[in-house]
């Protein structure tokens, strides 16, 4: 009987220590999982504003806010600047111990977790970059992964992070998974433009001088091999739910009213060409829907069905009037849509004399609300 007891006893422990061991070699603060809504990708630029479900979050400078176009105001929920730990107020002086950190990145949802590089420095002066996330609420700072060069942006695939920066001189890229096993990316023939679940997708936007290779290509996360992406001629600007949009057209630099833009759907599988939409920019694909911006002059806001078929259109210069703008000649004053939600689309004041607002597009009840993250600011003064 004592045998048996002492038997178990032994087992018990084996089980223990090995539950102990496998705890122990599980990351801290790993994710739960890794995707993101892709019909979000900052393709006009830095991406600062991003979605979960139908409401968004809005960097403005280093502080991050909510909105879903309920209120006037947003709801800021973080400044994303720290001290010793202790989140402080970006616009006030500040003192630390310890060290000091500050977002210096784009901001991606994953998940259900705000995403994004900060700039550590100690009372050393060491630097180093962490990545890091809050939940959705502004709080729960975890620091995934410490870097001692620069990271400057971060891409996402289904289950894995792409994390770019730079180290002695050298452009790199690494992947990472949700269980923070990190590795370097094989060589890029050129810089990222957009990326959809298995795919990182290398497009000749025609920007860069020095790239003389027309071809198109992707990177299969899969195999890790780059293959041809045999698209036809235009800017890639949305990608989603198997879809992709190319924007083509000649700008007129007398007169941008007179620009002849044309935006084409086009199915993944095949590139075979669906639908083209003349004179707006199809600037995001979300949930059987197109969703286009005015490519020049006047904005006006529209959603499509994905056989082209008109569901609704806003314009806000009728709904809530002419803004004053900077330069008569680029007269729009707001700016294309940035982020899509399920029934609602957010923009921006763009060419006018006042900054930190935003415009809450709601296609279902068909109104546009002004939201501001803050007190306006005169950029003339």
């Amino acid at each position: 009987m004592k045998t048996l007891k002492l038997r178990k006893a032994i087992l018990t422990m084996l089980i223990l220590s090995i539950l102990l061991m496998v705890t122990s070699c599980t990351p801290k603060n790993k994710f739960d999982e890794i995707t993101t809504d892709y019909s979000v990708q900052g393709l006009y630029g830095q991406k600062n504003i991003d979605v979960y479900d139908d409401s968004f979050y809005v960097r403005n400078s280093e502080s991050l806010f909510y909105i879903d176009g309920s209120l006037p105001d947003a709801t800021k929920i973080a400044d994303l600047v720290y001290a010793d730990d202790v989140e402080v107020d970006p616009d006030t002086s500040h003192s630390f111990e310890n060290y000091s950190e500050r977002i210096d990145s784009n901001i991606n949802i994953v998940g259900s977790r705000i995403v994004f590089i900060t700039k550590y420095e100690d009372k050393e002066y060491n630097t180093k970059y962490n990545l890091i996330s809050i939940n959705l609420n502004g709080d729960d700072k975890k620091v995934h992964k410490s870097f001692d060069h620069l990271i400057g942006r971060l891409y996402i695939t289904d289950g894995n992070l792409i994390i770019e920066g730079s180290k002695d001189d050298e452009n790199i890229k690494y992947i990472m998974d949700k269980s923070l096993n990190i590795k370097e990316a094989p060589k890029l023939p050129r810089q990222i433009s957009a990326t959809y679940k298995d795919r990182v997708f290398l497009i000749n936007s025609g920007s860069d001088p020095t790239d003389n290779d027309p071809k198109d290509y992707y990177l299969d996360m899969n195999d890790m091999k780059i293959h041809d992406f045999n698209k036809e001629d235009g800017t890639l600007l949305a990608i989603n739910n198997d879809y992709y949009a190319l924007d083509t057209g000649v700008y007129n630099i007398d007169d941008p009213t007179k620009s002849t833009t044309t935006s084409s759907l086009y199915s993944l599988e095949n590139n075979e060409k669906l639908l083209t939409i003349d004179g707006e920019t199809i600037v995001s694909i979300k949930d059987g829907y197109l969703y286009t911006s005015s490519s020049y002059g006047k904005q006006v806001y529209k959603k499509y069905d994905l056989k082209g078929n008109l569901i609704s259109q806003l314009d806000p210069h009728k709904i809530i009037g002419e803004p004053k703008v900077l330069d008569s000649n680029l007269n729009y004053g707001y700016s294309p849509i940035q982020a899509v939600g399920k029934d609602k689309a957010i923009a921006s004041f763009a060419n006018v004399d006042m900054t930190n607002k935003y415009l809450v597009i709601d296609f279902a009840k068909e109104t546009i609300t002004v939201v501001k993250t803050g007190e306006e600011i005169n950029v003339n003064e």
